[in-house]
């Protein structure tokens, strides 16, 4: 897109003289910076909020929001990316011949306060943000289009448009480094559809927070982060529960079923094979048998007779499991 074209996209949906409400970050410590992020939406959230994001729901985000639950911690992953941003930068630069700077502020849109960005890099000169991303190559492969267009993962390109439209600019870049070694440029132009639908979404979901009404869970993992402790009283099941009960033993039955056939099957092919690691047919690798390498453990029985105080040292509560067993189908 031409500066020319930058510049009649933005008069189009920004109004004159915009400007986002800035929060400056660049004092804060990093409990201080998670506290402030969590009292909103923010650019990475929005994935989540509109059932998006494969690797975090609704229900999760909506406890942490609310401090029912700690939020995720940091990941290796996280890290790296985190880590590399400098390096994608500079690869930015090097590729497109703009240069780039970073932003340490929080960034509020006017009318719709629930809704926040925290931009990786802008460009100086520009009205262009850059988001800095690090995908394995199988993830590129599968959800990335031809570099340079705007066929990106849908969550990746939700999150370019809210920053864009507090940020208030008509176009946003997502630089890729891609199974480590490939390099790639994807072009965001601001779309005001798809605006309206992260405020639309956004502002429900913000509703919920404040009145502290939980979405429905889309999983039995939301239905333990909702309710992680059982109490020991009994509940009476209606007719339409006492059926899903008995399709459940029944799928539990199944699943059984299914799985001993597995494990029969696994047996017969493995006896097979005997010491060798792959199965052919025709010429064809049909699957294969490999030994993994020896892991190495750690023997906590023998440290704990051995060195009793210093393994009390850590020693942790873990969370609690809740296990659906199948005790009786009684309503067919």
């Amino acid at each position: 897109m031409s500066a020319a074209e930058i510049e009649t996209v933005a008069a189009s949906f920004f109004p004159r003289g915009y400007r986002p409400i800035a929060v400056d970050t660049s004092k804060m410590t990093r409990d201080e910076w998670l506290a402030q992020r969590a009292k909103t939406i923010g650019a990475s959230d929005i994935s989540t909020v509109l059932n998006l994001n494969p690797y975090k729901s609704r229900m999760r985000l909506f406890l942490e929001m609310t401090g029912q639950i700690a939020p995720e911690p940091s990941n290796e992953a996280m890290e790296i990316g985190l880590a590399a941003e400098p390096l994608l930068s500079t690869l930015y630069t090097l590729r497109t011949g703009r240069r780039l700077r970073q932003r340490k502020q929080m960034l509020y849109h006017p009318e719709h306060r629930f809704l926040h960005a925290n931009l990786d890099r802008e460009v100086i000169g520009e009205k262009r943000i850059v988001e800095l991303k690090m995908v394995g190559y199988w993830v590129a492969a599968d959800e990335f289009g031809a570099p340079g267009s705007d066929q990106v993962p849908m969550r990746q390109l939700v999150q370019v448009t809210q920053q864009e439209g507090i940020a208030g600019v008509p176009i946003g870049d997502i630089a890729v480094l891609k199974g480590g070694n490939d390099f790639d440029v994807y072009e965001i132009p601001f779309d005001r559809d798809i605006w309206d639908m992260i405020v639309d979404a956004g502002r429900e979901f913000f509703d919920r927070v404040k009145r502290n009404a939980p979405p429905d869970p889309t999983s039995p993992e939301d239905v333990v982060l909702l309710h992680p402790r059982s109490i020991p009283k009994p509940i009476e099941a209606t007719d339409a529960i006492a059926l899903l009960a008995d399709d459940y033993a029944d799928a539990k039955a199944e699943e059984k079923a299914s799985k001993e056939r597995a494990e029969a099957l696994k047996m017969q092919l493995g006896s097979f094979m005997g010491d060798h690691d792959t199965l052919t047919y025709l010429g064809t690798e049909l699957l294969t048998f490999k030994s993994s390498k020896e892991p190495a453990l750690f023997d906590g029985k023998r440290h704990n007779t051995e060195q009793p105080e210093c393994h009390a040292q850590y020693i942790t509560a873990g969370k609690p499991k809740r296990s659906m067993l199948v005790k009786e189908a009684g309503s067919k």
